[in-house]
């Protein structure tokens, strides 16, 4: 949440330096704040956030939380930039400049993004071919689904404590063989707090994931099948496998938005550098850096 808030905090900074004075009574749509003669509207709400990724757009449209500290946001900048103003901070020469190096940023990623990124096309075809040739990115290992119950082993534990230990979970494991559900079992006596509560399900996951006594058993395991009692540094296991997905490919589809951004991002690179040189030469832009001086 702080790191969205100070993401909205230096955006928002560079909208109100170049819209500084856009946000006054004019506008007639309804109004979400005030502070004296300053007002932003839900007009301005909306304008502000087009500025974000859709991500963190999404975001604040789903939280009522986020909605009220942007609108916070806003007007402080607002605020704090109009009292700026009456106290002549935006006329003092080294503010002024910071003021345009942060107006000129903006600017030029504002240039870019139109003259150079939106015209960006990515065809099927293009994508098509990159995950022909890329296939290996896409690859997917196998993965299980499983649950399980712990019971729980302190390192320092002593031989008749890891003895009792052991014995609860044979008792468990019992249980299970006469029929007893897993899911409430583990509920019922699992000691891993993050999985018992939802019946011991710990979800899919590969090879790498768990401690090497666990992931073994788990993956020689059938669907359906519960292992035998498993030794892991955290104490007893019983684990029942509830599906395995055997290693393969993602689909095309599943993966096409992901090549459109790595074939954009591919390309932007060499399109602003072109987009570059380009406007460089047009404007005969000379650079002396032989002249530099550093205090």
């Amino acid at each position: 949440m702080r790191r969205l808030l100070c993401f909205f905090a230096a955006i928002a900074l560079s909208v109100m330096l170049l819209h500084a004075e856009r946000i006054r009574a004019e506008d007639s749509s309804t109004v979400l704040a005030t502070a004296g003669d300053l007002k932003i509207t839900q007009k301005d709400f909306y304008e502000s956030l087009k500025v974000y990724s859709t991500e963190i757009q999404n975001a604040v449209k789903a939280n009522r939380q986020l909605q009220q500290k942007f609108l916070q946001r806003l007007m402080e900048l607002e605020l704090f930039s109009s009292v700026a103003r009456e106290k002549g901070i935006d006329r003092i020469p080294e503010v002024k400049r910071r003021m345009e190096i942060l107006v000129n940023d903006f600017l030029s990623k504002e240039l870019l993004s139109r003259e150079v990124v939106d015209k960006i096309q990515v065809s099927e075809d293009d994508m098509k071919q990159y995950y022909k040739a890329n296939r290996e990115q896409f690859k997917k290992p196998e993965e299980v689904r499983a649950r399980h119950i712990l019971i729980k082993v302190k390192k320092d534990a002593s031989p008749e404590e890891k003895k009792a230990a052991r014995k609860k979970a044979e008792e468990i494991l019992e249980k299970i063989k006469k029929g007893e559900d897993f899911a409430s079992l583990a509920e019922k006596y699992s000691d891993d707090p993050g999985s018992a509560k939802k019946g011991g399900d710990l979800g899919y996951f590969p090879r790498g994931r768990m401690v090497k006594p666990f992931e073994d058993a788990a993956f020689s395991l059938k669907a359906g099948e519960v292992s035998d009692i498993v030794e892991t540094k955290f104490g007893y296991h019983i684990i029942k496998v509830e599906e395995k997905k055997p290693a393969g490919y993602q689909p095309f589809e599943a993966v096409k938005d992901r090549i459109r951004k790595e074939l954009i991002k591919k390309v932007q690179s060499e399109k602003v550098k072109e987009y570059v040189g380009k406007l460089m030469k047009e404007r005969n832009v000379k650079l002396y850096p032989e002249r530099i001086m550093m205090k």
